[in-house]
């Protein structure tokens, strides 16, 4: 599928410009009792996205329809209430990590707290391997960080903290480089035919359609 072989050659070249994938963007907001969050939010594959961000707001100018909000003062966003939540209840400055932009169809970001890790890949917690030029997960420790995550063996990694990873040193360079919350962007591969089926509807047909 063209499609497809498009998403799958963002991860094994920098060159590669049909799709542009969302980068990592770190937002300091200063919040008082009486501000406006301004921002309306949906869940969608389990991810909080921003639908619509208010020109009088907390996030004007900061945050872009589409992107993810992935966590809040170190703290993971789990769906849109518990982001809600997390900025009701905090004053002052506010550390927001989120995605520049909207990710592919069929990718998804996945979000751990780094606990004190070495820089041995084995201390990571995961593995990974180039197959026919596309990065993928070879293995995840029992007791590492991604062991409770939705990452599966298999799954294709195409950007580690916005962070291309075109190969495996790449990859570990970027892990043992991120502070606190690191974000890989994968396609989980239990997901293949669906979202397959979505890169082609997003290509050839209209929102509108879509939705219906």
């Amino acid at each position: 599928n063209d499609h497809f072989s498009e998403l799958l050659s963002v991860a094994s070249s920098s060159e590669a410009h049909s799709i542009t994938l969302p980068t990592i963007v770190h937002v300091a907001v200063d919040k008082r009792s009486d501000d406006e969050i301004g921002l309306s939010l949906i869940e969608k594959n389990g991810s909080t996205v921003v639908s619509e961000v208010s020109k009088s707001g907390l996030f004007q100018s900061k945050l872009a329809e589409g992107c993810e909000i992935l966590s809040v003062n170190g703290h993971k966003v789990r769906s849109p209430r518990s982001f809600i939540r997390m900025m009701k209840d905090v004053r002052g400055q506010i550390f927001v990590m989120a995605s520049s932009s909207p990710s592919p169809p069929g990718a998804k970001f996945i979000v751990v707290k780094k606990s004190t890790l070495g820089y041995e890949e084995d201390e990571q917690g995961i593995s990974f391997q180039k197959v026919n030029g596309v990065l993928r997960v070879q293995s995840i420790k029992e007791a590492g960080v991604f062991a409770e995550t939705d990452i599966g063996e298999g799954d294709l990694c195409l950007s580690i903290d916005g962070v291309l990873a075109i190969s495996e040193n790449v990859a570990m360079r970027s892990l043992t480089r991120a502070q606190g919350n690191v974000a890989l962007l994968v396609f989980p591969m239990a997901n293949f035919w669906k979202s397959v089926v979505e890169l082609t509807i997003d290509d050839k047909y209209d929102r509108w359609w879509k939705s219906r």
